[in-house]
């Protein structure tokens, strides 16, 4: 993630990860508190939201309630996992 946050001309696999990681960053950028953890975590809610609309053989496992995917915050410093607000059901 910090690698989104101060990459300029990235080529290759990197610059596809950052540019799938840089709207995130952008959006955290305004954001009170650590700018890479916000940035994480507004990107795991958009993959999580992404998944959940994005195949249909997967939406029909959530609407059966046989599948949910649900993004979260693995805190490296305290080994806490946060559960994302927007994507819990």
């Amino acid at each position: 993630m910090g690698a989104a946050v101060k990459a300029e001309g990235e080529t290759g696999h990197l610059s596809a990860i950052i540019e799938q990681i840089r709207p995130a960053v952008e959006q955290a950028r305004d954001l009170p508190g650590n700018l890479v953890d916000n940035a994480a975590k507004i990107h795991a809610t958009r993959v999580s939201a992404r998944l959940r609309s994005s195949n249909p053989i997967l939406q029909e496992r959530f609407r059966s309630e046989t599948l949910d995917v649900v993004a979260a915050f693995y805190a490296l410093e305290t080994g806490r996992v946060e559960i994302l607000r927007d994507s819990a059901r």
